[in-house]
């Protein structure tokens, strides 16, 4: 299905290359006839790459055989560029893996403390948290952060650890040092890479949903999906929104945040193919040349970068022709995230980025608590759910921005 799908999207940017070069040949800009057929085109080009995305994602589930996420004893990194020492911590799922506490965990959302048995509650005793809530069993777990890795770009690029603990210091390299030609006998030059200390903290997420005490007391209500749902979806907006953008101050450090300025771009709002050029160049090919750098930019970005040739009148913006590849331009991966900044007055409107050098540090699990009194009154319960993670740029080398003038 994806790859007849793809086949209709490459069309369309066929057909919106002959009204760009039709314009090119005649020395001309567009008409106004021009840029409205070419804007349809535009929509009709995302709305079908959004389609692919989904019918991707349906597929991958399709095959795979254990979509269970394992916390162990150790921190564990699930996409890994670098090694780096972390705390030992006391696993998870030792707290809300067995079947007795997920047994006691649903009966405790949909029947409240109260509606449990003595033995549901000294099962679910084991994974209260500080503030009178509990840790979502594994099975819930791993759903959430399964659904927020699908749905949150950053989290699919970048590098994702998970502990117990609430803060952790890592190194962040601010400078790398160097190796020189040396003589027999003669004295080495020190170059020590610059290192600073990042503290890994717990922003906390957090979401209120309500539920009908009618529904929750329907069995055919499946409160596991709903909430999945829900409470994944709001929270990987919130977090994106973070992990590319974010100031540091009561929420967590965005790539944006520590990347280097490559290239500033002439104009407010509009990008040249040479100033791309530029900025791909800015990246040095240690961290250019790795797999696991991509560019980031806004959707509005990228339309306007589809329009964009090189000097052999190539175009830079090549669309992903098989199942499962990204748009590329100039030979690397394009992701769109609407939390980067738009080509407006000083705005940081691209990112090219080793995104592995990126982490994303997630705190133990999902917290859930239940309100059985404050939305009484309309028949409702109400349940709260917290999700806490930090995240920075352990190599400023490794990310660099375009930023409109």
């Amino acid at each position: 299905m994806s790859e007849k799908l793809r086949e209709q999207r490459a069309k369309l940017v066929a057909d919106q290359r002959v009204i760009i070069d039709k314009a090119d040949q005649a020395a001309r800009g567009m008409t106004t006839e021009e840029m409205s057929t070419f804007d349809k085109l535009n929509l009709d080009i995302d709305t079908l790459g959004q389609t692919i995305e989904r019918a991707d994602r349906i597929e991958a589930r399709k095959v795979e055989t254990d979509a269970t996420r394992i916390t162990l004893a150790e921190p564990v990194v699930t996409r890994t560029p670098a090694t780096m020492s972390l705390p030992t911590q006391q696993a998870i799922s030792s707290r809300a893996g067995s079947e007795d506490y997920r047994t006691a965990f649903e009966g405790y959302m949909r029947r409240g403390v109260q509606g449990l048995t003595g033995d549901e509650q000294r099962a679910l005793s084991e994974g209260t948290d500080s503030a009178g809530g509990y840790l979502v069993p594994n099975q819930w777990n791993d759903a959430i952060i399964k659904k927020l890795d699908e749905e949150n770009v950053m989290r699919r690029l970048s590098t994702v650890i998970t502990t117990e603990t609430g803060t952790f210091n890592i190194p962040v390299v601010h400078t790398q040092g160097t190796a020189a030609w040396t003589a027999e006998a003669a004295s080495i030059t020190e170059s020590d890479s610059v290192f600073a200390n990042y503290t890994m903290s717990a922003f906390k997420a957090a979401r209120l949903m309500k539920v009908s005490r009618e529904l929750l007391a329907d069995n055919r209500f499946d409160l596991v999906s709903y909430i999945t749902e829900e409470f994944a979806r709001s929270i990987s907006v919130l977090a994106e929104a973070a992990y590319v953008d974010g100031s540091a101050s009561a929420q967590p450090e965005g790539i944006i945040y520590n990347s280097t300025v490559g290239k500033t771009f002439a104009g407010t709002g509009a990008i040249t193919s040479d100033e791309i050029i530029d900025l791909f160049h800015a990246l040095k090919p240690q961290y250019r040349l790795r797999p696991s750098t991509a560019w980031l930019m806004a959707d509005a970005t990228i339309k306007a970068l589809r329009q964009l040739k090189d000097g052999n009148d190539q175009y830079l913006w090549q669309p992903g022709l098989r199942d499962g590849d990204p748009d590329r331009l100039l030979g690397k991966p394009v992701y769109a995230s609407s939390h980067v900044p738009a080509m407006v007055t000083g705005g940081k409107s691209v990112v090219f980025a080793d995104f592995s050098f990126f982490w994303i540090g997630d705190r133990q699990g999902v917290e859930m608590q239940r309100l059985v009194e404050l939305y009484a009154a309309t028949g409702q319960d109400g349940f709260i759910g917290t999700f806490r993670t930090d995240s920075t740029l352990t190599n400023t080398e490794a990310s660099q921005v375009g930023q409109q003038a």
